[in-house]
């Protein structure tokens, strides 16, 4: 079981139970050491909360609000030190099966799963295209 399935098993039924609301970070900002990604569009009305343990890590998850509830959710896990893993998102998910896009990617010492309702566009508009030389 690799940390992208985990997440999106965790993502299809939260919507289902009637999600946990979470606390607006404009408000109440999120347990340090779990940083928002900075691939990922900073929209108005994003909330936080914590969702315990997935395989065996603490994790905070970020959901991003759409016309019909939440449509995205950005987990963020503290990387372990074998996880090697793209740097980036992808410009397209990773995975994309039963109306759900996903990506993973690292940052640092944070270990970052993206999950969307939707098609590869609505994946898109939530992240940022990188900018400045290719290396």
């Amino acid at each position: 079981t690799t940390v992208l399935e985990v997440a999106c098993r965790q993502f299809l039924p939260e919507d289902a139970d009637g999600d946990e609301q979470g606390q607006l970070v404009a408000e109440a900002p999120a347990p340090e050491g779990f940083p928002v990604s900075r691939a990922i569009a900073r929209l108005p009305q994003i909330r936080w909360r914590m969702v315990g343990e997935l395989l065996g890590r603490r994790a905070v998850a970020y959901d991003f609000p759409g016309a019909a509830g939440r449509q995205a959710t950005l987990y963020v896990f503290p990387a372990g030190a074998s996880e090697v893993v793209r740097t980036r998102p992808a410009s397209n998910p990773s995975q994309a099966t039963g109306g759900v896009c996903a990506s993973v990617w690292r940052e640092g010492e944070h270990l970052y799963v993206f999950v969307v309702r939707g098609d590869a566009r609505d994946y898109r508009r939530f992240i940022y295209a990188p900018s400045g030389p290719l290396t």
